[in-house]
């Protein structure tokens, strides 16, 4: 990959990253599955009697509102593990990605106890993963690596979004498809079924990009602090 196609995608994912603009990507396609079925069936008659500008900021509420929930679904559906296979704990995959790299759970944070720390707690917390991004975050030489690993979480919070996003759109088209006209309830019902599969197959490739995105995020965070550790000992 280029130099100049790598600056366009840190352009690209610093700007996604402000407010967390890559809500927006999930989020008008939910907007758009919305106004589509609501367009076919006639409840948009009339909106164009409303100021430009405050359909625009409307929407773009809208668009953020619902992308945040498209993410939060996303995700809480990729890890319940319907869709697709979950792999093992973050946790435990970085662990097992730092022992890899030679690098120990004392080389992490020399300076800090944490009981645990490579365990999962009860509320859902991940202090070794956190810990992690803390010391490459403070660390001016590995700014390269946190742009990367910044770009990898915004394409996984991007799938998960996305692909929440496809249930509004199954929703959408099915709500349509049973209120055709000249439409046989078979036909209605063999549509709605061809579309759950297709849509859960779609979700399926989705959360797996995402997963990817995730391990090569953890194997970025074991070797930025492996270079790390091997720094401090020089």
């Amino acid at each position: 990959m280029s130099d100049q196609t790598n600056a366009l995608l840190d352009r690209l994912t610093s700007v996604l990253d402000v407010f967390d603009l890559s809500f927006l990507i999930s989020g008008g396609s939910g907007v758009a599955a919305i106004l589509c079925s609501m367009h076919a069936a006639g409840y948009l008659d009339g909106m164009d009697s409303q100021p430009v500008w405050l359909l625009a900021i409307g929407l773009l509420l809208v668009t953020y509102v619902l992308g945040l929930l498209c993410f939060t679904v996303g995700r809480s559906l990729r890890m319940s593990g319907w869709f697709v296979y979950r792999p093992e704990s973050m946790e435990s995959h970085l662990l097992g990605e730092l022992q890899n790299f030679g690098v120990t759970l004392e080389g992490v944070a020399p300076e800090l106890v944490v009981p645990d720390i490579a365990k999962t707690r009860r509320d859902g917390s991940e202090p070794l993963y956190n810990l992690c991004w803390a010391r490459i975050r403070h660390s001016e030489s590995s700014a390269a690596s946190l742009r990367l690993l910044t770009r990898y979480w915004v394409l996984a919070a991007t799938c998960d979004g996305i692909a929440a996003s496809l249930l509004i759109w199954y929703a959408s088209l099915f709500y349509l498809v049973m209120n055709a006209p000249n439409v046989s309830p078979v036909l209605q019902i063999g549509l709605g079924i061809i579309g759950l599969l297709a849509t859960r197959k779609l979700i399926a490739l989705l959360f797996r990009e995402s997963i990817r995105c995730k391990i090569n995020q953890i194997r970025e965070i074991a070797s930025t602090m492996a270079i790390l550790q091997a720094v401090e000992k020089r």
